[in-house]
């Protein structure tokens, strides 16, 4: 998008109202629909917050207003899921391992081990898809550049690959036991 440093930050600054409003949202919502629900509506939303963020370049071509609506839209969808979604994952480990006579602090330990080593995998592995795409995206490179890909292979590649990652696991939080998915905080 060409955006200065100045506008980066005005960019990100709808992020803090997203962390606010999730943090203070989750209880009530967990509460009324579960922590199963509240947990899918959290991939729900990076789902629409990845699919959308390609976009904003056709946002930028109409103009400044349709394009900071745009932004801050988009980060405000994204900026709800992370304090909607790993509270009400959270919530489902430990009341999972309730259900049966597991070790809380083992299984407990495993899961913020898988998180951390994703935490650490994913960044490297969506810049170097991103990476990828940007070589292969618009016109090829002056000094025997590579070969322009197609949409959706282009830029729009790591978004759609994170849209797929939302799904998968909005389907796989289908499988939490009955019990867990009907935890009360």
């Amino acid at each position: 998008l060409g955006l200065t440093t100045n506008q980066t930050g005005f960019a990100l600054s709808p992020l803090s109202l997203g962390l606010i409003a999730g943090s203070l949202s989750f209880p009530f919502l967990a509460a009324r629909h579960g922590p199963a629900a509240v947990y899918r509506a959290a991939a729900g939303l990076y789902f629409f917050s990845n699919a959308l963020m390609p976009q904003l370049t056709s946002a930028q071509r109409l103009g400044a207003l349709p394009l900071w609506a745009s932004v801050v839209a988009i980060s405000l969808i994204r900026s709800l899921g992370g304090p909607l979604g790993f509270p009400a994952l959270a919530v489902l480990l430990n009341a999972a391992l309730a259900v049966g006579e597991r070790p809380r602090g083992l299984w407990n330990g495993i899961a913020s081990s898988c998180l951390a080593a994703g935490r650490a995998a994913a960044p490297i592995a969506v810049g170097s898809v991103w990476s990828l795409a940007l070589r292969h995206s618009g016109e090829p490179l002056e000094s025997g550049g590579a070969r322009a890909w197609p949409w959706p292979v282009d830029y729009h590649l790591p978004f759609y690959l994170l849209c797929v990652v939302s799904v998968l696991c909005g389907l796989l939080s289908l499988r939490f036991p009955r019990a867990a998915s009907g935890a009360v905080l």
